[in-house]
């Protein structure tokens, strides 16, 4: 197995130095970390593992690997590749947590692993090339699509959407990625649903966006869920619901969804559709930071002085703004037979988040091509 405390045979504590630029503004490697997303997330072929040691792609425990892996990943440490890797194969497991978009960015990410060459060694940077690469190739993915597979054709439908994560163009093929996810959503897949009406977001098609985000709450998806009341909060291919979807978005926040608790103090805060109040900001951007939301820490800063809420408090905010609550502990699930005045709209900056999102990836990629060798077809 690979000593990831040694690698070349040169500890790390005198390898980092080479990067204190990276170093200075980047968490610290944690060998806890490391083992931890290894014992969750590693596949049996990478180099260094033992033989059985690693976990097939459908018995990850996604719920567990994402923060453990997320923790482990250090952009500007020789592991980063590495990590990147399996999160790549968290993301594209089966589970709650699957999103394959964000599989297909870790393994372009991964494809960087030759500018960590001298501390991994030749051969092991070489196998986190070739597997990312292999991962953001549309070869790779065709002949399971056109046998059916949703995940294989969800995959090509980024793959082609997005120029940003193909192995072979720089060009995008937005309606050939469209009709790849169209073939996914046909089968009834809530992610698939999600991800077409996510694509047809980006280019301004909401009208056909929006059922498709109501078929997958109608699912179970919190995703959807949350895109469909984002959509009536600000009324993206359905009429206005303010209400509606403000009920949506605290009762999703509640239940401890992260990207519901940043929305809801974001509405909060401006002050929009809600009055404003830093407190309630304050107390839902708390929720998310101890939700591991770095976004959230970052949103905080600028409320540092404004004083803390109780549970309670906030909960007697949200009704003092009339948003109606459920029960606590329900779960919040969308039901197909209910009136847009029961349900609708919840969100706030969806687009903000998504923004925020594109531009972390752009980064990403920006490193990894800093990084990279010059035969990187992608850079």
């Amino acid at each position: 197995m690979v000593d990831f405390s040694m690698v070349g045979g040169i500890p790390l504590r005198v390898i980092r130095p080479v990067f204190l630029l990276f170093a200075l503004a980047l968490p610290a490697f944690s060998q806890t970390d490391f083992d931890e997303c290894q014992k969750l997330a590693a596949s049996s072929d990478e180099p260094g593992i033992a033989a059985g040691a690693g976990v097939p792609l459908g018995k990850i425990d996604t719920v567990k690997a994402i923060p453990a892996c997320t923790s482990a990943q250090v952009p500007g440490d020789p592991t980063y590749p590495v990590v990147s890797y399996r999160l790549a194969r968290v993301y594209m497991a089966n589970g709650p947590m699957q999103d394959i978009r964000s599989s297909l960015y870790m393994m372009r990410t991964a494809s960087g692993a030759m500018y960590w060459a001298d501390a991994l060694g030749a051969d092991v940077a070489e196998w986190y090339k070739a597997a990312g690469l292999a991962g953001i190739t549309p070869a790779t993915y065709e002949a399971a699509a056109r046998s059916g597979d949703v995940v294989a054709q969800i995959a090509l439908g980024w793959l082609y959407s997005s120029p940003n994560l193909s192995a072979l163009s720089s060009d995008a093929y937005p309606e050939q990625g469209l009709e790849w996810m169209r073939k996914a959503a046909s089968q009834g897949s809530p992610l698939a649903q999600y991800d077409l009406a996510t694509l047809l977001a980006f280019q301004d098609r909401h009208d056909e966006a929006f059922p498709l985000y109501k078929a997958a709450a109608e699912q179970g998806s919190k995703r959807g869920l949350f895109m469909l009341g984002f959509s009536k909060l600000r009324g993206r291919g359905t009429q206005q619901d303010v209400e509606g979807g403000m009920t949506i978005l605290s009762n999703l926040a509640l239940q401890g969804d992260v990207w519901a608790q940043i929305a809801l103090g974001k509405e909060f805060a401006a002050g929009r559709f809600v009055p404003k109040d830093d407190a309630v900001a304050r107390h839902w951007y708390q929720r998310a930071a101890d939700g591991g939301s770095q976004e959230a820490v970052n949103l905080l800063k600028d409320l540092s002085q404004v004083q803390a809420m109780t549970d309670d408090e906030a909960m007697l905010a949200l009704a003092g703004a009339g948003i109606v609550l459920l029960v606590a502990g329900a779960a919040l699930t969308y039901d197909p037979d209910a009136t847009d005045a029961d349900w609708d709209n919840s969100m706030a900056d969806y687009y903000e988040q998504q923004e925020s999102f594109e531009e972390s990836q752009r980064q990403i990629m920006e490193d990894t091509c800093a990084w990279a060798d010059e035969g990187n077809p992608f850079c």
